[in-house]
């Protein structure tokens, strides 16, 4: 007997990432989405090797962010009826320096939104 991946929901499980050949993810409502794993063809390339960088660089400042000033990231995203979360935002204002959106939001709500660290 071939097992396949739909027997994950039979099981119980809300599988993520990589399992042997195949990718997985849930989707909202607990569907799950599989399909085989695809490997790049060639090697990343400088740019996206940089663009990676950047994004762990960003992620580790919004682990250094306080709980107050990650919560007031989280309330723009809201306030603003955004389908991202507080973090998606902080992303997006870090990755799109040209982009004032975050600073249209923190102005509508009077919200104080920290890109660094308050020391």
């Amino acid at each position: 007997m071939i097992v396949g991946p739909n027997i994950f929901p039979l099981l119980g499980l809300l599988v993520q990432g990589d399992l042997g050949p195949w990718t997985c993810w849930t989707k909202p409502r607990r569907r799950i989405v599989v399909f085989l794993s695809a490997p790049p063809k060639t090697p990343a390339t400088f740019d996206q090797k940089h663009q990676r960088n950047k994004w762990v660089a960003d992620s580790i400042i919004w682990q250094a962010l306080n709980a107050g000033e990650r919560e007031q990231w989280r309330l723009a995203a809201t306030r603003a009826n955004l389908r991202v979360t507080g973090f998606n935002l902080f992303m997006h204002a870090r990755s799109n320096t040209n982009s004032n959106t975050h600073l249209t939001i923190a102005k509508r709500f009077n919200i104080t939104l920290h890109t660094r660290p308050e020391s």
